[in-house]
């Protein structure tokens, strides 16, 4: 015997047919009326009940000149960084 399972968006159940499901349809919270994830969002599936989706935080740079001619990049948000300085003599 086959057991047809539907899903349903909005139930807060993500069975693995849509993006994501927070529970409901509202849209610009991270997951849309049509159960997408929303540009900008990440959202995280938690098998028993509402996907969780947050913001993804895109950090600000803004630059400033110190002694020396250095120039400084500066972040509102921690960043990776993969360099700490570049020499351009």
């Amino acid at each position: 015997m086959y057991q047809l399972t539907l899903e349903i968006c909005g139930d807060g159940l993500n069975l693995g047919s849509v993006e994501c499901d927070d529970g409901n349809t509202n849209d610009g919270d991270g997951c849309s009326s049509t159960c997408k994830v929303e540009s900008g969002y990440r959202c995280i599936n938690q098998k028993e009940g509402p996907d969780i989706c947050k913001d993804i935080i895109r950090p600000h740079a803004s630059t400033g000149v110190k002694r020396g001619n250095q120039i400084m990049i500066m972040f509102s948000e921690p960043v990776l960084s993969l360099v700490t300085s570049i020499n351009l003599a």
